[in-house]
């Protein structure tokens, strides 16, 4: 996709995200053949530098950075963070459409999949180890140190260092077995005020993630806008008492070159 593309996509997403109606139906901004496109220069630099791997299949980086994008201003949550690609990637399309806010990764970062079927010392793709000195080497090594932080524990139950914090857009993409999925969903939904989307929504590989995405389509506060691949995004399309309010006015933090 061009750069016109990007920012014809963008201006939308500003525009739904300062407070006008989202996009309806048919619209560019759901034009799908630009989107599975969306970012892709940026999920190349991220392939080509990472030490480790991005988790990037069926465009599902694009569908992330498209979601992110349309958020606007505010923090991004990662649960799942591997070695980091996801997370980085998420600070760079904010670089790229000048939007404000950091990313927070929550990850146990304590080998591949502990506890699962899929349990291995290390990454069993790449080989490199997950930790939190792989998962470091990496912020710094694309100069992110200021925009990245991350809770070393599992999502469930929510770390109390997160306390009240909110976000714009979340990414869930931890455990994928039993009902964390679910449970993760139950846990952001309230604390994110635009975007949250989900990986590895596989009926085959990961059926607990589809039972999820089915549960949160039931949600009147949330509406799926993009269900693609491995892929579903939802937007929030109201709130109710008790919700915690996104907070708009984020500084920006001195960010790194890119």
């Amino acid at each position: 996709m061009n750069e016109d593309a990007s920012l014809r996509l963008m201006s939308q997403g500003l525009a739904a995200a300062a407070g006008s109606r989202p996009a309806a139906e048919g619209e560019a901004m759901l034009n799908l053949n630009e989107i599975d496109g969306f970012a892709q220069a940026l999920i190349d630099k991220v392939n080509q530098r990472i030490y480790g791997r991005m988790c990037d299949e069926q465009h599902n980086c694009n569908y992330l950075a498209w979601a992110i994008a349309q958020a606007g201003p505010g923090d991004h949550l990662e649960i799942g963070t591997l070695h980091g690609g996801s997370a980085i990637l998420a600070v760079l399309v904010k670089n790229q459409f000048g939007l404000a806010g950091n990313v927070v990764c929550v990850d146990p970062l304590d080998v591949y999949y502990i506890g699962t079927p899929f349990e291995h010392p290390v990454d069993c793709v790449s080989n490199i180890p997950v930790t939190p000195e792989t998962l470091a080497g990496n912020i710094s090594a694309f100069g992110l140190d200021q925009r990245i932080s991350w809770v070393q524990a599992k999502s469930i139950p929510w770390p109390e260092e997160l306390g009240g914090h909110t976000f714009a857009s979340a990414y869930i993409d931890g455990d994928h077995w039993g009902e964390a999925p679910l449970a993760d969903w139950l846990n952001v939904r309230h604390r994110v005020g635009r975007m949250i989307v989900f990986d590895n929504v596989d009926m085959a590989a990961h059926p607990a993630v589809c039972a999820a995405v089915a549960q949160a389509k039931n949600d009147p506060q949330w509406k799926c806008v993009l269900e693609r691949g491995i892929t579903a995004v939802f937007e929030r399309v109201a709130f109710q008492v008790g919700d915690i309010q996104l907070r708009r006015e984020i500084p920006v933090a001195e960010g790194a070159t890119v």
